[in-house]
């Protein structure tokens, strides 16, 4: 019990706990969410017993479109199971228990990413438009300057832009780190913590989880990120440009300018919206190389 506690707490920050104790429902614990979200908000109620999580909101629960949109993603990517009501004002969503990817060995790492590229190639099939609004999101204007100077020149290629820009959008969850994997007992990774969903070009949900830890060290998922530079992804990349439509496929400098676009469309989206777009840039960027010395090689180099 203390471990499927632990992994809620882990799994949806930032929740805080008021009140315990036994429910007249027989929910044994009730967390509260501390922040303020349009499309998330309320209580979770926790089922030990089914092995359930209950969502109940406070009337403006989940809007229909987010309800649609995860609908729509769980048909390709392996997530908690989930019903939700109508108005989004009640839903229940399966409890997964299991392991982080860094609590893994390098092989099962490796084929767990696997696996998540191979669901974002998959989710193709939902992809709709161009990235010509989320390109304009990270280079206002075309405006280079405001990428950090270290790693600018990957977005300096008019044709490169021009070919990303064309890329189409996919649907996306709100935090596509690392710590949102989960591998359950028959060594499937499940996608976990996804609201608010949006759209985003195709390829950066998968690009975003081989690199993206909110804090602390990169640690042993430096070889996910060597693989990806070494091209053991290339086969599920190549086929997302395929399923757009596109005839180019992935080069070593490709790579390098992909990941670097990744990061910039995940600062671009988390951060607060208070701090100027380069001052997100700075943040993320200086972050990342300064935790992974593979980042810091093949992007600044």
């Amino acid at each position: 019990m203390k471990s499927i506690i632990r992994l809620i707490i882990r799994g949806v920050p930032p929740y805080l706990f008021f009140s315990r104790g036994r429910s007249d429902a027989g929910y044994s614990i009730i967390i509260k969410k501390a922040s303020q979200n349009k499309n998330f908000s309320g209580c979770l109620l926790v089922d030990p017993a089914g092995g359930r999580v209950l969502h109940t909101s406070d009337g403006k629960g989940f809007t229909g479109k987010q309800i649609e949109l995860r609908r729509r993603w769980a048909k390709y990517v392996a997530s908690p199971y989930f019903e939700a009501s109508g108005d989004g004002a009640f839903m229940k969503e399966q409890l997964i228990d299991g392991r982080r990817i860094t609590d893994l060995d390098k092989r099962d790492q490796f084929l767990v990413m696997k696996q998540v590229f191979y669901y974002h190639r998959e989710l193709m099939a939902e992809s709709m438009g161009d990235s010509e609004e989320a390109i304009e999101r990270i280079m206002p204007n075309g405006n280079v300057e405001l990428i950090p100077e270290s790693i600018r020149r990957h977005f300096t290629d008019k044709e490169w832009i021009r070919r990303v820009r064309d890329l189409p959008l996919s649907i996306s969850i709100a935090d596509p780190h690392i710590n949102n994997i989960i591998v359950d007992d028959k060594d499937c990774a499940n996608v976990i913590d996804v609201f608010p969903m949006r759209w985003n070009p195709c390829y950066r949900d998968a690009m975003a989880f081989l690199w993206y830890r909110p804090s602390g060290s990169i640690g042993n998922l430096e070889y996910l990120i060597e693989s990806y530079f070494d091209g053991k992804y290339d086969d599920e990349i190549d086929e997302m440009i395929k399923k757009a439509g596109q005839n180019w496929t992935v080069t070593s400098e490709t790579r390098k300018a992909l990941m670097a676009m990744s990061i910039a469309l995940v600062a671009a989206d988390y951060f607060p919206r208070k701090e100027s777009l380069d001052g997100r840039y700075t943040r993320l960027f200086l972050s990342m190389l300064s935790r992974s010395d593979v980042l810091k090689r093949e992007l600044c180099e």
